[in-house]
């Protein structure tokens, strides 16, 4: 699978859950605790390979791409997901090893963008414009009221 399906078919995933952004939003990734490097599968049938890599800081998508992950709230982090386009969305993992993507209801993401200093384009993959430290401040805000957050969207481990 080339590097613009994986970017399509993550979309395709995630498209409630993410936001399209400019600037690198997470630098140095980190290895989050209890991950387990191997083949992800959506509810389509689609599978991914994902793996840590220390060097990079970042997970390795198969298919294409990197995701770096910063903590922001308990066990919600930020991803930075890296290919042809730069991809941004809040994710936590599960004690069962699936990955789950998490949005926010409409009206807080509208409140938080204001808040925040960052203006919010919609569109298919709604577009974050601001500064990097404006966008995780964003999503620092969203990822406090875990109330307001909804599952988007989920990877389910399948094996090693």
């Amino acid at each position: 699978m080339g590097r613009g399906v994986w970017v399509v078919v993550a979309l395709g995933l995630m498209l409630s859950a993410c936001y399209q952004v400019a600037p690198s939003v997470v630098e140095k990734g980190i290895a989050v605790p209890g991950w387990k490097d191997g083949v992800y599968g959506r509810d389509d049938g689609t599978q991914v390979d994902i793996r840590w890599d220390g060097d990079q800081g970042a997970y390795v998508v198969g298919a294409g791409g990197v995701v770096r992950l910063a903590p922001l709230s308990g066990d919600v982090y930020l991803a930075d997901y890296q290919a042809e386009r730069r991809i941004v969305m809040l994710a936590r993992l599960e004690s069962d090893g699936d990955v789950v993507f998490l949005t926010p209801s409409s009206q807080r993401e509208t409140q938080v963008a204001r808040s925040q200093g960052v203006s919010l384009r919609p569109g298919p993959i709604p577009r974050l414009d601001g500064s990097a430290s404006a966008i995780r401040a964003y999503f620092a805000a969203l990822a406090t009221e875990r109330g307001d957050l909804v599952e988007a969207g989920r990877l389910r481990w399948l094996h090693s």
